[in-house]
């Protein structure tokens, strides 16, 4: 019964092994999970232009390009010089990934919540001929 529950738990980490991961690891340094910016005191038209500069922004090649840079180039550096006595300066490493990441998934939210909210008309299709 525990062998059967245990493969099932590792099958089903193995899906997503990436979340699962951040999941777990966001847990362990007392940090959110996720993070939902509230607009809710915003205008209706204050908070679709601030889900419409999310989505620029993360449209954008050069955010991902500084994400991915920032993301490692601390892992680089984690691998290469992480003391295993100092447990303070690995966590550090640990809280400036974290960190990164949940920016990256912030504006990927906002992101796709500005496409959901836009109407099938206001798409703009890239392969119509103008």
């Amino acid at each position: 019964m525990l062998k059967k529950w245990l493969i099932n738990l590792i099958q089903e980490a193995q899906k997503t092994p990436g979340k699962q991961i951040t999941a777990m690891t966001r847990e362990q340094l007392g940090s959110v999970r996720s993070v939902a910016v509230d607009f809710n005191k915003l205008t209706q038209d204050e908070q679709r232009e601030m889900l419409a500069s999310a989505r620029r922004v993360y449209e954008e090649p050069s955010f991902g390009f500084v994400i991915n840079t920032l993301l490692k180039a601390q892992t680089d550096y984690i691998a290469r010089f992480a003391d295993v006595d100092n447990h303070l300066q690995n966590y550090m490493g640990r809280f400036t990934i974290n960190g990164i990441a949940l920016v990256d998934e912030e504006f990927e939210r906002l992101h796709s919540e500005y496409l959901d909210i836009i109407k099938p008309g206001d798409r703009i299709n890239k392969e119509d001929i103008i």
